[in-house]
């Protein structure tokens, strides 16, 4: 193993640091809900940060997939996210190869259009 220079050390160790930071602030937010998913709703309601759950329970869970729209709304969103990723790959493809040729007509006022609604998206 090559051995790294003193302020090469100190500035992998801050780089590292760093990253650190982020993903904890990145990842903190879901492990937040998913514990207050698992606690009693009274402890949790008191608010505050916690790592672990108050009073565990599985109230919600419970009454979550007593529910049985849960799984028709689950295969909708994948049902959704299917199709509308397979189109979209598809649209991109029929699109991209035209427009890689610089003899087409239009080029310019297609890729325009085309930038133009990545920049002014509307969503799914």
């Amino acid at each position: 193993m090559i051995a790294l220079a003193r302020g090469e050390r100190i500035g992998r160790t801050v780089i590292y640091g760093l990253l650190f930071v982020i993903m904890v602030i990145t990842l903190y937010p879901f492990w937040h809900v998913v514990m207050y998913s698992l606690s009693d709703s009274q402890p949790a309601m008191s608010g505050g940060l916690f790592f672990w759950p108050r009073d565990l329970n599985f109230d919600a869970y419970r009454l979550m997939f007593r529910a049985r729209t849960i799984f028709a709304a689950y295969g909708n969103t994948v049902f959704r996210t299917g199709v509308g990723t397979s189109l979209g790959i598809v649209v991109t493809a029929m699109l991209a190869y035209p427009l890689s040729r610089r003899r087409l007509k239009g080029r310019n006022f297609i890729t325009m259009g085309v930038f133009l609604t990545m920049l002014f998206q509307g969503g799914l």
